[in-house]
């Protein structure tokens, strides 16, 4: 049963990634092969479009929760990797990943140590005069 077993995985194996995710994923969980799952969630994860219902009931709440975490590690590594090429970096943490604080001018023109949300405040230098803007805008 062992021998005939193992044979039989190992002849399918090679031909996976030739099918259907979803259908592999059902075959692994019907035939108790856990070493098929995860590159079948890798598949789902890079694919364009999140599964859809239909799929997320045939994968199953714990089939489909490994696929969002890898759907989220990999959005989040693409993140870091886009924000270390461009070399981002917080405006409230210093290089050495200590807090700083940043000096912005406030709504009523008075400079004052900013908390971290008001990294989203438009820099003074790029603030029109209240002359210049329409009335109501500031």
């Amino acid at each position: 049963h062992t021998v005939a077993r193992r044979f039989i995985i190992g002849f399918i194996e090679p031909q996976l990634n030739d099918q259907d995710p979803f259908y592999v994923i059902e075959s692994a969980k019907a035939c108790n092969v856990e070493h098929w799952l995860k590159p079948q969630y890798v598949r789902i994860a890079q694919r364009q479009k999140f599964p859809s219902e239909e799929e997320g009931r045939r994968l199953g709440v714990g089939s489909l929760i490994a696929i969002c975490q890898l759907r989220e590690e990999s959005a989040y590594k693409r993140g870091e990797e886009a924000g270390a090429a461009m070399n981002v970096q917080c405006d409230t943490c210093g290089s050495d990943g200590s807090k700083v604080k940043k000096v912005v001018e406030t709504k009523d023109n008075a400079v004052s140590t900013s908390p971290p949300y008001t990294s989203w405040w438009v820099p003074v230098e790029s603030r029109r005069t209240k002359s210049a803007a329409p009335s109501g805008v500031l």
